[in-house]
C-alpha cells in the first residue's frame, strides 16, 4: 500500500507477530537496499492519520511494466545477492511480490529469456521463480550491500 506523505511516496509494511522480526526487516531495509525504516506498534484504539503515517518506510516504490519477472526467494539472507548477482551476472533489485521480499533476477519481455535466467538460478540451487511483472512492486532497482 503506497500513498503521499509530505511529497514523498511512503508504504506501510505490517502484519510482523513479532517485535523482533520487525526490527530485522527493517535493517533489512536499511542495510541493502538503503532505505529509510521506521519501526512502531499498533497503537491502541482507533488509530489517528498522525499515528498510522508514523509505522511508514519511505521510499519511491514503482510497478514493473508488462512482461516477466524472475525473482528470487533469498530466506533473509542478504549475503545470497552477491551470489544471485554472479548467477545472473548483473545487477540484482529487490520487489516485493505477493507482501514478501524478494531478489529481481530478471525483467524481461521475453519468456525465453525469463526461462533461461530461472533454469540457471535453480541449476545454482535458488529456489527462483517467474511471474507476470505486473504484479511487482520495484523497492530498489539495485541492492547495494555494505561491504
Amino acid at each position: 500500500n503506497t500513498c503521499k506523505y509530505l511529497n514523498d511516496t511512503v508504504t506501510r509494511i505490517g502484519g510482523f507477530k513479532k517485535i523482533d522480526d520487525a526490527n530485522r526487516w527493517a535493517r533489512y531495509i536499511r542495510d541493502s537496499a538503503g532505505l529509510s525504516a521506521i519501526i512502531t506498534t499498533r497503537p491502541t484504539g482507533t488509530p489517528t492519520p498522525t499515528q498510522a503515517r508514523a509505522s511508514t518506510v519511505s521510499y519511491k516504490p514503482r510497478r514493473l511494466g508488462t512482461g516477466f519477472a524472475v525473482l528470487v526467494d533469498y530466506y533473509n539472507r542478504p549475503q545470497l545477492v552477491s551470489d544471485v548477482r554472479k548467477a545472473v551476472k548483473g545487477d540484482v533489485g529487490f520487489v516485493a511480490y505477493g507482501r514478501r521480499p524478494y531478489l529481481l533476477a530478471n525483467y524481461t519481455s521475453n519468456q525465453k529469456e525469463a526461462y533461461e535466467t530461472l533454469q540457471e538460478l535453480s541449476k545454482r540451487g535458488f529456489f527462483a521463480i517467474i511471474v507476470d511483472s505486473q504484479k511487482v512492486m520495484l523497492l530498489r532497482s539495485v541492492v547495494n550491500l555494505p561491504n
